[in-house]
């Protein structure tokens, strides 16, 4: 197990963190900010690599699933795109964005999810408001078999900052979107990951009012089961709940399924599960990190007084995972160590 730091500034807080793999290099693209930044407000920046991981450089070559303008660095990570014919389609969320002439808290304006489509040069934009919400997010775990497509999204409700479980899904290849609501009776889920298996599509979802991660399965991306704890059995058939998230999930080269997330209890990092049994039953997590669950040390910064900073929390997570052309995995993160408190990305290369 070999861990490397990609991105490490004592100035900057770097987070949240996207990994694709092209036919000659590896990509990561992730945030940093002079503050600790949740929303993606200030820079996205792209490295990759040609060795499988190993060093990592700043980006010489065009990649339209992350270079096209945005309106916020939020909706370039968030948003999913990709070709149908001779059109590009990407759908994703605003965000949160910087309105530059105010001088208070509300320099943070709330603006609801989008959906456009390039067309010979043309794009289309659709935005779409829902009653009774303050805010709409995407989040970058989508899924495509054939025609179907379902992006993950989330809402928080106006007035009670509860979160709903929503989709984007399109039957036809990108041509048409709907946004469902997955658990129409309501559930306090987030950010989610989706998978297709031989037993349907198989959701796992993040909760903020417990530690547990959910599972929820449906046969069309319309009508889900309703949420239920990820159960693991170890080696000497003792079966417990998973705690962690958010998830990532990945379908390896020899067919089982990886789940990688983040633990937010001591000892604080990253940990990872696989199924052999198409997402029923999960392996005992395995550690890759424990060193985490520090806060940034520029919570302490205040910026111009225009933002009101995310409370202090757990500064680490959201991993994301590929598998090399060695089989080998590599996950990346963000993290909060405690010789210097920095924020940082990093990747941990690992065997299943």
């Amino acid at each position: 197990m070999k861990h490397t730091i990609i991105y490490k500034n004592q100035n900057r807080y770097s987070s949240f963190p996207l990994l694709t793999k092209l036919d000659d290099r590896i990509l990561i693209g992730f945030f940093t900010a002079p503050i600790p930044d949740h929303m993606g407000l200030f820079l996205w920046s792209v490295l990759e690599s040609f060795d499988q991981g190993e060093t990592w450089h700043g980006k010489s070559a065009s990649y339209y699933k992350w270079d096209w303008s945005a309106n916020s660095p939020r909706e370039r990570s968030d948003r999913f795109t990709f070709e149908i014919g001779d059109s590009r389609i990407a759908t994703g969320s605003y965000g949160f964005k910087v309105n530059r002439y105010v001088r208070d808290s509300e320099a943070l304006s709330k603006s609801t999810s989008l959906f456009y489509r390039k067309y010979a040069g043309l794009i289309h934009q659709q935005n779409y408001e829902i009653p009774n919400v303050d805010i709409v997010l995407t989040f970058p775990r989508p899924l495509q078999v054939d025609n179907l497509i379902l992006i993950p999204a989330y809402a928080i409700m106006k007035g009670t900052g509860k979160s709903r479980c929503f989709t984007w899904r399109s039957n036809d290849g990108g041509k048409s979107f709907r946004l469902w609501n997955m658990f129409p009776d309501g559930v306090d889920g987030n950010e989610m990951a989706f998978i297709n298996t031989d037993n349907g599509i198989l959701a796992h979802i993040r909760s903020d009012k417990h530690p547990y991660l959910l599972e929820s399965w449906s046969e069309d991306g319309i009508i889900w089961s309703y949420p239920t704890k990820v159960y693991s059995i170890d080696k000497n058939g003792i079966g417990s709940n998973i705690i962690g998230g958010p998830p990532h999930l990945l379908r390896l080269k020899d067919g089982r399924i990886l789940c990688s997330y983040g633990y937010r209890l001591q000892q604080m990092g990253i940990r990872a599960i696989v199924s052999e049994n198409e997402g029923v039953t999960w392996s005992a997590p395995k550690i890759l990190r424990e060193d985490g669950g520090y806060v940034s040390s520029l919570h302490k910064r205040k910026w111009r007084n225009k933002f009101q900073l995310p409370s202090a929390g757990n500064d680490i997570g959201y991993p994301v995972s590929i598998q090399l052309d060695d089989e080998y995995i590599l996950t990346a993160y963000y993290i909060t160590t405690k010789q210097d408190k920095i924020t940082h990305i990093a990747t941990t290369k690992w065997r299943v």
